[in-house]
């Protein structure tokens, strides 16, 4: 039955309109009101709007490794549709819509339906891509944008003859060059390429081209680069800043002159002893789970992320069925890797040790468990899995109504959210990953507070919590609406973890 859906073009179109439909639906509505305005959307929200009326002071987001993508567009936003949380958060929703018309417009272009489907389904399995458009921060709102970029312009390469290769080149890089600079952590993707794609070529005693060696070397001074300035000398760029397109022109000048004065020849890498490939792939793979396995798993588990964003506690049947569909899927995606790095050196396996090479790169870059930190690797496997299903295997079924169940759970508890909104809540301390500490507090939604300070006129606050996360979402609906206040009244402010209600404990001072 999978077979004859996934061989009928008009199935497959279908389900792939369905399922940009089912994205569409999670990433608009309710857009300004959940999940509660966190405390850095609302921190680039308020540096949207100094944009506004003051030069762009800083490169660098609110961290070193960050840039500042994300203020640029809620600027932009503002600028179009007036001050807001719906405003501030829209940018994320269209670009990760634009990415995925991007990818399914690359699968039907190549007439990769089945591969459109299993793409589109898997992400809509997952609770982390399904909400965190919805969030406003520059990891939500660009990783599967320069994904996309970097998808479709390989393809292109790869298929395009000579001297229509410029444009995809250029595009390859630049989003890699973007990508890196709006968060570091991407620039582990094109790392992983050009030490994936050595390690492929030294295990199997394979001939590389001389070209797709150069375009990842190239790719991987880029990103270093990037690096280098962030940490040390972004300050130079902001000097300047006026020369950058001129800069970046440059750039690709010289780059592009380098890729082309490479002839499309074959290089041989070495080869080393089939024992030690088992050897070196286990290793790397074996530093992915020590680090990062439990916080993985926690992605794929879904509902640590619906708690996180909504306060939402998922029953123990929930969460016993999350982590069933969760197994399946690490099942599939280990099955996929090993046979794959077993294959015989005549079969294309590159993908793969690009893949494993970015699991153990991942831990170089960072140890913490972030979920927002699993974007990217849960979406190369999407890709990496897609491509290889194979759509008459039996076990196919089992995949997919894993698959199917997970998206129906997702969507009951998100429904549950939805309609009843606004749901009784209590802040909620979790674990995820290897001991790391999160809440939902910083998501809670922040109506409760702005009607009590509205209507008791409230002028001082005293938090009795750490007030970063709830005092920048103030600040933010202050400037969007602001209220008036008398200077006698004051309140305190803390996060209730007892009962269920607002999620906050309101008091009036003197």
């Amino acid at each position: 039955m999978l077979d004859r859906i996934f061989s009928n073009r008009i199935s497959n179109l279908g389900l792939i309109f369905i399922l940009l439909l089912y994205f569409t639906c999670w990433w608009f509505y309710k857009l300004n009101v959940l999940p509660g305005l966190h405390g850095d959307e609302a921190w680039v929200g308020l540096k949207a709007h100094d944009y506004q009326t003051q030069p762009i002071d800083r490169l660098s987001g609110m961290t070193y490794y960050t840039g500042i993508l994300q203020s640029l567009v809620a600027q932009l936003s503002f600028k179009l549709f007036g001050i807001g949380v719906y405003q501030l958060r829209v940018p994320g929703a269209i670009v990760n819509f634009l990415s995925l018309i991007v990818i399914v417009s690359t699968f039907l272009y190549y007439k990769f339906y089945k591969e459109a489907v299993l793409f589109l389904s898997m992400l809509a399995a997952s609770s982390l891509y399904v909400i965190s458009a919805r969030i406003a921060w520059e990891v939500n709102t660009f990783t599967l944008f320069f994904l996309a970029i970097s998808f479709s312009s390989l393809i292109a390469i790869y298929t395009a003859v000579n001297k229509k290769r410029l444009l995809w080149v250029c595009l390859f890089w630049l989003a890699n060059i973007f990508g890196s600079y709006n968060h570091i952590i991407y620039s582990c993707i094109g790392v992983a390429g050009f030490l994936g794609l050595l390690l492929w070529a030294v295990q199997r005693g394979a001939i590389l081209n001389s070209k797709l060696l150069v375009l990842s070397g190239v790719n991987v001074f880029n990103v270093a680069a990037i690096f280098l300035l962030q940490r040390y000398n972004l300050n130079f760029i902001y000097l300047h800043l006026s020369y950058l397109p001129i800069y970046l022109v440059v750039l690709m000048f010289l780059e592009v002159l380098i890729y082309y004065r490479f002839s499309d020849t074959s290089v041989t890498i070495g080869f080393l002893p089939l024992k030690f490939n088992y050897f070196f792939t286990s290793i790397l793979g074996l530093t992915f789970v020590f680090y990062h396995g439990v916080g993985f798993f926690d992605v794929l588990s879904q509902y640590k992320f619906i708690l996180e964003a909504y306060s939402y506690e998922c029953s123990l049947v929930f969460q016993t069925i999350f982590a069933i569909g969760a197994g399946l899927f690490a099942f599939f995606g280990a099955r996929l890797l090993v046979n794959d790095l077993r294959a015989s050196p005549t079969e294309n396996t590159i993908f793969a040790y690009i893949v494993v090479c970015y699991l153990a790169l991942l831990a170089l870059y960072t140890t913490k468990n972030s979920l927002r930190y699993y974007l990217v690797i849960y979406a190369i496997l999407c890709f990496y899995m897609a491509f290889k299903l194979d759509r008459k295997s039996r076990t196919l079924k089992i995949f997919i109504g894993s698959q199917l169940l997970t998206i129906i759970l997702i969507n009951a508890a998100l429904l549950d959210v939805f309609t009843h909104d606004p749901i009784a809540v209590r802040a909620v301390d979790f674990r995820i990953g290897n001991g790391q500490e999160e809440t939902s507090s910083a998501f809670l939604p922040k109506k409760p507070i702005l009607d009590f300070l509205k209507n008791n006129h409230i002028s001082k606050i005293n938090y009795m919590c750490y007030p970063y996360f709830v005092e920048q979402p103030i600040k933010f609906y202050k400037l969007v609406s602001p209220w008036s206040e008398s200077k006698n009244d004051s309140a305190l402010i803390d996060y209730d973890y007892l009962k269920y209600g607002s999620g906050f404990l309101l008091i009036k001072s003197k």
